[in-house]
């Protein structure tokens, strides 16, 4: 299924050649840690705290910068299909909105109130305007 389904390049792109001709020819398992030093997880946990780590995890992005995300993801695919230039090349585009967006300007004077005082910027909050 790996050729053909588009997973054999997506895991080179990760974890290199070698590892991505070595696990689709030999179909060999390997462990979470194993996947998460090749690059091919980003989160690894111990097996009790599965449940609880995806939990923090989803919790963190659903009041995250979800347009952001979006924003990140797309310039991710387009470097992926055509490298630095066309990420570039997109850029503007994809996140001039984000710049004129109402939580992108309370973080900006949220930040610099905090800079004028000295102290550690507050955590944002994100409304997804």
């Amino acid at each position: 299924m790996l050729p053909i389904a588009g997973a054999l390049q997506r895991l080179a792109e990760h974890a290199g050649r070698t590892w991505a001709s070595r696990l689709a020819m030999l179909g060999e398992p390997i462990t979470g840690t194993l996947a998460g030093q090749l690059g091919i997880v980003s989160h690894v946990v111990a097996e009790t705290e599965v449940v609880a780590a995806a939990q923090e995890l989803a919790q963190k992005l659903a009041t995250g910068p979800t347009r952001s995300y979006a924003a990140t993801r797309t310039l991710l695919k387009a470097w992926s299909a055509g490298g630095v230039p066309l990420a570039d090349a997109m850029m503007l585009d994809v996140t001039m909105d984000l710049y004129l967006s109402e939580d992108c300007t309370r973080g900006f004077l949220s930040t610099a109130k905090a800079f004028d005082q000295g102290i550690e910027p507050p955590a944002m909050i994100f409304n997804g305007r």
